[in-house]
Order: structure tokens, then C-alpha cells, then sequence
């Protein structure tokens, strides 16, 4: 799914209102046996070969709010030795709007972080 994805919660805390989201795709996978949501670049699939971090990755999801095209999803995130609250508030895109909200400063299959 094509998403737009603002990070609410980071390392525990509330994060700054004016951050940009992160455009990607999220895709669920299970990791060690642990469900979770990853946010991938836009061309992660034409670059499979190519090790890389997702933009954002959440353990153990669960849905919170469903909206009319957007979703909030709260759960688990790995920072250093701890676990910590992380909440994710999705905008469901088709991928031309994806693509739309990258210009004009796209680079092909990476979309840096907007930390």
C-alpha cells in the first residue's frame, strides 16, 4: 500500500507536530516469529538486491483509529536496548500521488528520512 506516514510517537516520546511524512509503500511481514508494518522507499521492489533500512518499521501494530483514507496504528519500536511506544498516522495514496508528493526532490529508490 502506497502511504504517506507521519510519526507521532519516536523513542517514546511525542514527536515535533511540523515533521514531513515519509512516502513509501507499507508492507507487513512477520519478523522472528513478531508481526510488524515496514515503510519501504517507493522503488524498494526494483531494488531488491540492494541491502537497505526501511524508512520506519513497527512491532507488534495495532489498529487505533480508521478514517475515511487514513489510519492510526500504534505499537512497538526498537530504540537502543529498550522497547518504546511509536504511533504511526497513515495516509492511504494511490501511487501517483505518492509519486506527486515526492517531487520535485525525488531520488530513485531512496527517500531520505525527515528527521
Amino acid at each position: 500500500m502506497h502511504a504517506a506516514v507521519t510519526l507521532l510517537y519516536i523513542e517514546g516520546r511525542k514527536a515535533q507536530r511540523r515533521r514531513s511524512p515519509l512516502v513509501g509503500q507499507v508492507v507487513t511481514r512477520w519478523h522472528r516469529e513478531v508481526h510488524t508494518l515496514v515503510l519501504w522507499p517507493m522503488e524498494w521492489t526494483a531494488s531488491a538486491g540492494v541491502a537497505r533500512a526501511p524508512l520506519a518499521t513497527l512491532y507488534r501494530p495495532a489498529l487505533v483509529r480508521m478514517g475515511h483514507d487514513d489510519l492510526m496504528i500504534r505499537g512497538m519500536e526498537r530504540c537502543h536496548d529498550r522497547w518504546c511506544a511509536q504511533s504511526w498516522l497513515v495516509d492511504v495514496l494511490d501511487r501517483a500521488r505518492a509519486e506527486a508528493l515526492l517531487l520535485p526532490d525525488r531520488r530513485v529508490g531512496v527517500v531520505m528520512p525527515s528527521r
